[in-house]
């Protein structure tokens, strides 16, 4: 090994890649491999926020938003969609959104849904500077 790693936490495998999403500087993360089969999306909560997970292991894909538009509506109903390329996901109302929340078809088309502090990397990074990072788990 080139560099050492401290501290080196084993709970996933060491150049696994997962999305982190930071607040009040803690982290969740999520593991690529939860979205192994097609395009999937998880509602979630972290730290009293509520969340979007989109992801396609397949496209090498994954992204994470706030559930909360602009103007403070929560998004409901959030499912994959599969009608074009472009949109990734569609909610209640009938809004289709793109791989960065923006809504492309839709009622509220133009708004977007408002983003996180959120980064792609490889476990190693996200254990050493979030030993205590939270991992998703169904």
């Amino acid at each position: 090994m080139v560099f050492s790693i401290s501290p080196d936490d084993s709970r996933l495998p060491r150049k696994e890649r997962v999305l982190g999403v930071i607040e009040n500087g803690e982290a969740k993360v999520y593991r690529f491999q939860e979205f192994s089969n097609g395009t999937r999306i998880l509602s979630d909560e972290y730290k009293g926020k509520e969340i979007v997970v989109m992801g396609n292991r397949n496209e090498n894909f994954l992204a994470a938003f706030s559930r909360r538009f602009e103007d403070g509506t929560l998004a409901q109903g959030l499912t994959p969609s599969d009608t074009s390329p472009t949109i990734i996901m569609e909610d209640g109302e009938g809004n289709k959104f793109d791989l960065f929340g923006e809504v492309i078809e839709g009622p509220r088309m133009g708004q977007k849904l408002n983003n996180l502090d959120a980064y792609i990397g490889y476990w190693l990074a996200w254990g050493s500077f979030y030993p205590n990072a939270e991992i998703y788990d169904e």
